[in-house]
């Protein structure tokens, strides 16, 4: 187990992952998405997600964060507006 990592460029298809805390980020639903309604930092990682070379991408909500709630519910708004699947 990790205390903490930070990995770039992984297929999401390949993450064996926890679907509370994290979420699969398609490539297609980004192009059609609004992003502007969304955070600043939400929008960095979406583009960050958009220019893998994979076509989905896993974004995490750290449990040890000091805003684990509130990323949790930014996260969860990403489901609820199509873009991520939980």
């Amino acid at each position: 187990m990790f205390e903490s990592a930070s990995m770039f460029s992984l297929p999401g298809e390949l993450v064996r992952r926890d679907p509370e805390t994290q979420f699969v980020v398609r490539k297609e639903r980004l192009t059609a998405a609004d992003l502007s309604i969304l955070s600043r930092s939400m929008r960095r990682r979406l583009k960050r997600a958009a220019r893998s070379p994979f076509d989905s991408t896993v974004l995490v909500v750290g449990r040890d964060g000091p805003d684990f709630t509130g990323n949790l519910v930014n996260h969860r708004k990403l489901v609820d507006l199509g873009i991520a699947e939980a």
